[in-house]
């Protein structure tokens, strides 16, 4: 057995987020699973535990963000989602994903944790994966529920953090037709969530006033944003990526059982053209009893038989096994026959 180096794995790793190889599901709800469970715990224990506020808001936005990728699951099975994925946008599918997408936003708002007047939270998470998967209208349209829900909150912070939500989707929608109209894979996804993260508090820093009090919310939670909505991304883009997955297999299992069928009647056509070639009718030979039965190991064979006059008196008979089975052996069997019958100028 050859020893797995330090190389190899990390070659797995890139195809897993490269979406190349198939992980199951189940794998990444068990992972997630213990995530939000572990964060819970800490969570309840946190007045027993030396945990600083960075440290219990990261907590609290992973475990929202684990809630969240529950609910990814669910939409994940939705058909109008499977529908956007495959490239089929209609007003209907656009306007639903709009709507889930845009409530998802709604409570990564509602999840959140007020730090200094400042809502740190996984807002932009939904908009984010609305824009990435159906384009800038879906990702614009969560944007803007999320967002302006966020404004009608009010705080020092609303502006900021309201434009910077609709900015991540219509972005992610941006990234979305820059790759085809496709998605653009776990690592990318990843990726454009922490930098659009980063942008968000950098806008926040911008715009913000005061701005002590706006650079103090940046310190604060930085970590904490950053890591929870990408760790949200990797889990959604995951799930993404298998049904991706899921969907093409289905598609090439179809196509496969297609050319089976398509190859199956080939046969069948050909068994019966095959069948043509045997004689009809026996011949009457004065002094014997003639029978005979062909009957092929697949649809079509090699092995036949003839009954060939020669003259009013001579009867030829032919009895063939083809070397090689099948359609191969069928063509043989064909040529071998008229080869036969040519050179008795039959």
């Amino acid at each position: 057995m050859s020893k797995i180096t330090f190389k190899d794995r990390l070659h797995t790793i890139r195809n897993y987020l490269a979406g190349d190889e198939e992980v199951p599901i189940m794998y990444i709800h068990a992972i997630m699973a213990i995530i939000g469970s572990v964060s819970v715990l800490l969570i309840l224990q946190f007045h027993e535990m030396p945990m600083s506020s960075v440290q219990h808001s990261l907590l609290v936005l992973v475990e929202k963000a684990c809630v969240i990728v529950v609910i990814a699951y669910v939409v994940s099975r939705l058909s109008m989602f499977t529908e956007v994925l495959e490239g089929k946008f209609t007003i209907k599918n656009q306007a639903v994903l709009i709507l889930i997408f845009g409530a998802i936003s709604i409570f990564g708002t509602h999840s959140g944790v007020d730090v200094f007047g400042a809502m740190a939270n996984v807002r932009d998470l939904g908009p984010m994966v609305a824009g990435l998967i159906g384009g800038p209208i879906v990702g614009l349209g969560a944007g803007l529920i999320g967002g302006l829900y966020r404004l009608s909150l009010g705080g020092f912070t609303a502006v900021p953090c309201a434009f910077s939500t609709i900015l991540a989707g219509l972005l992610a929608g941006v990234v979305f037709l820059i790759n085809k109209r496709r998605f653009v894979g776990i690592f990318w996804a990843v990726v454009f969530a922490v930098l659009m993260e980063s942008l968000h508090l950098l806008i926040n820093l911008a715009i913000a006033k005061p701005y002590s009090q706006a650079l103090a919310v940046v310190e604060e939670l930085t970590i904490p944003i950053i890591v929870s909505n990408a760790l949200g991304m990797f889990i959604f883009a995951f799930i993404i990526s298998n049904l991706l997955r899921e969907r093409e297999t289905i598609k090439q299992r179809d196509l496969y059982f297609d050319e089976l069928e398509r190859k199956k009647h080939e046969l069948n056509v050909a068994s019966k053209i095959q069948k043509t070639f045997l004689p009809e009718e026996l011949p009457s030979i004065p002094g014997f009893q003639v029978a005979a039965l062909n009957i092929p190991a697949h649809e079509v064979g090699g092995d036949f038989y003839d009954f060939i006059p020669i003259s009013s008196e001579k009867t030829g008979i032919v009895i063939a096994d083809v070397t090689g089975e099948s359609f191969p052996a069928s063509l043989l069997m064909a040529l071998s026959r008229t080869i036969i019958r040519g050179r008795l100028k039959i």
